[in-house]
């Protein structure tokens, strides 16, 4: 469990550090899309529909709506609802861009809020010792990588996911991420603390919902995701899911 009070956290982070923590979780997002697009393209592949175009917006979209899912359920948070490319991060030690966030969010200002949190709270992970925050991170979304890839290729071969997440470098990735998880949720809630308090010292009138970041997150066993319309353009019945 982290030691870190809410301000010399604050004083950890540092302003120089901003960008490449707003970067961590877009790229943490772009590499789960990556991951559902390429085994969608490898099952095209197998069905012989080669002339599917995943620019459709249709596909494209079911296709971020099941990533959305997939990078849920490694978080512990429900974003099944969600279509987690339609998020703004914002640099959350910046509370006034926080608050226009939420504002800007809706109905979906506590999701936005946790991501942000999340994107944050990573800095705080622990990497091997002598390891930069950069490096620390990189090795945080290679390990989710491992994850991801071993579910959605459940998926898509319809095997099971348990069974699937027992092989031995998924369970180390797994044991890897519950060891961050701890770390991100105590950092989460730190975060978040500190931000209501600066919206308290500055004025800024902004209510800072939030959805929980467990420090343990449930064993993955089941991913319900939507059918991708591949008849749009192919004509067939099919989905990427199974």
């Amino acid at each position: 469990m982290s030691n870190l009070s809410p301000l010399s956290w604050w004083n950890k982070l540092g302003f120089r550090l901003v960008t490449s923590l707003v970067i961590s979780l877009a790229v943490f997002l772009f590499l789960a899309f990556s991951l559902v697009q390429t085994e969608a393209r490898n099952e095209l592949e197998k069905r012989e529909w080669q002339r599917i175009e995943l620019a459709n917006r249709a596909i494209v979209e079911a296709l971020q709506q099941n990533a959305s899912v997939i990078v849920g359920e490694i978080l512990g948070v429900d974003l099944s609802t969600t279509n987690i490319y339609d998020i703004e991060i914002v640099d959350s030690t910046d509370t006034e861009a926080v608050a226009a966030a939420v504002t800007d969010a809706g109905d979906a200002a506590s999701i936005t809020n946790t991501l942000t949190l999340v994107n944050a709270s990573l800095a705080a992970v622990t990497g091997e010792e002598g390891s930069t925050i950069a490096e620390t991170i990189n090795s945080y979304v290679q390990t989710v990588a491992v994850v991801a890839e071993t579910v959605v290729e459940a998926l898509v071969e319809e095997t099971d996911i348990a069974s699937a997440l027992a092989d031995p470098a998924a369970v180390t990735a797994l044991g890897d991420l519950a060891d961050a998880q701890v770390e991100i949720s105590d950092q989460a809630t730190l975060i978040e603390a500190t931000i209501v308090q600066d919206a308290v010292d500055e004025g800024i009138d902004v209510v800072i919902e939030t959805e929980e970041i467990p420090s343990t997150v449930e064993a993955i066993t089941e991913v319900v995701v939507e059918d991708v319309p591949l008849d749009i353009v192919t004509g067939a019945t099919g989905a990427v899911s199974g």
